[in-house]
């Protein structure tokens, strides 16, 4: 019983990232393209003189170069580019350092193991991912000064460690809120990635109080890490 639960859940979660991209493709394709190329050609065929038409078939490549931006976007939200061609720990590390750019009073500890081996490309989206999702938690919510981030492989196994000085929160209320399928890089977004794939995250957290130093929250990730060529026995 418990296994055929996980596995609806995990179905669940499937088809509801498959949901929401299929949402965000047709509103890409109406909103971005079909909509606003349709009313420039359309201008354009009415033009009365070769000015406008010149003006009206740079705005429609313009419009047709936009939207291959996009779906380029959308493609490495699926799978990001910097995990095919750099592998997870540099394109985690190019990631983190994007994401705290600007943060100039957040004192970044970064470790991370750059020459960690291949695995298949899900797992390492998947870890990319959850690393992307814990930070973005740490920016938005923490009010934090100080984050430390690791990225360790041992073995057969991948741990990744987000620990901040922040609020910190009720991690109990917060894991076991009600899934929203909306709520993309929320905890339980994160605990369900960590799931396909055979890991799990741990929380530890302690609610900021007045005249306390002790608060601030711990994200460990530990994930199996199969190579490609030990996959099949080979």
């Amino acid at each position: 019983h418990p296994v055929i639960e996980q596995m609806k859940s995990l179905a669940k979660t499937g088809d509801e990232e498959r949901s929401l991209l299929a949402v965000a493709l047709h509103d890409l394709v109406s909103e971005d393209l079909i909509n606003p190329l349709n009313s420039t050609l359309s201008q354009m065929v009415h033009a009365v003189d070769a000015t406008t038409r010149q003006t009206l078939k740079q705005k429609a490549s313009m419009i047709i170069a936009d939207f291959d931006d996009k779906c380029q976007d959308v493609e490495g939200d699926i799978y990001p580019p910097s995990v095919r061609h750099l592998g997870v720990g540099t394109a985690v590390k190019y990631k983190v350092r994007e994401m705290t750019n600007g943060y100039d009073a957040l004192h970044l500890d970064l470790k991370i193991n750059e020459s960690m081996p291949q695995s298949d490309l899900g797992r390492e989206c998947a870890l990319y991912r959850i690393a992307q999702g814990l930070l973005q938690n740490v920016l938005k919510s923490a009010q934090a000064t100080q984050v430390h981030i690791e990225l360790a492989f041992h073995g057969e196994t991948v741990t990744l460690t987000v620990e901040d000085n922040g609020n910190g929160f009720d991690v109990d209320s917060v894991v076991h809120r009600p899934w929203n399928a909306r709520s993309r890089f929320g905890i339980q977004w994160m605990l369900a990635q960590a799931e396909v794939y055979e890991g799990r995250i741990e929380f530890a957290s302690k609610k900021r109080q007045a005249g306390s130093s002790e608060h601030g929250t711990k994200a460990q990730v530990t994930m199996s890490w199969p190579r490609p060529e030990t996959k099949n026995g080979s």
